[in-house]
């Protein structure tokens, strides 16, 4: 098989998701938009859902590749931790609200694998906090895994589209809300981050 053609359909079918949801997505757009037909289409994925699921790995692989990248920077940890997390929070909205919302309600296992990705990769949290506690960059009585623990849980519960739709926030809003309240809320002083 073409790889780049399997990349191509992943990217059309990412645009798509971001703009119409999973649900109101189907194998035949994506065919008609990359001018094959659904047999050609059917040689690289079995399903859309193969599809959502390659779209889904490869945002998690992206947000790996900058969690690997910040862990290795030596400095300070609540930069490299300020600036991982907003770039996770960047790959996190090219998912959509849409497409997240989808994902809860149609496909549970990739809703599943969604919380448990993101529950795994909070490690880098503790790792980064346990750093700044050594070097004095966050408050001495706070303990780094118990932040990371509400954190987590927090960004668990801010993602879930039933969440931020119930309340009426946009995930973008809830997202910056959350980072400031964490970072300056962990921080001996503002002037370090």
């Amino acid at each position: 098989m073409d790889e780049a053609v399997r990349h191509r359909i992943v990217e059309i079918a990412h645009q798509f998701f971001i703009k119409r949801g999973y649900r109101h997505v189907t194998m035949q757009n994506i065919a008609e938009e990359l001018g094959m037909s659904k047999k050609t289409l059917y040689l690289y994925f079995a399903s859309k859902e193969d599809i959502a699921q390659t779209v889904i790995e490869n945002t998690f692989q992206s947000i790996s590749n900058h969690v690997d990248a910040s862990t290795a920077v030596d400095g300070n940890p609540l930069v490299a931790l300020r600036v991982t997390l907003m770039k996770i929070r960047e790959e996190t909205l090219q998912l959509s609200p849409f497409f997240l919302e989808d994902i809860q309600k149609t496909v549970p296992h990739l809703w599943e694998y969604i919380v448990r990705v993101r529950s795994e990769k909070g490690r880098f949290v503790t790792q980064l906090l346990n750093k700044a506690k050594e070097q004095g960059l966050i408050r001495s009585t706070l303990n780094p895994h118990i932040i990371t623990v509400l954190f987590i849980e927090s960004v668990q519960t801010i993602i879930r589209p039933d969440i931020w739709s119930k309340h009426g926030f946009a995930l973008d809003e809830l997202w910056d809300t959350l980072f400031s309240v964490f970072f300056y809320g962990v921080s001996n002083e503002e002037e370090h981050l």
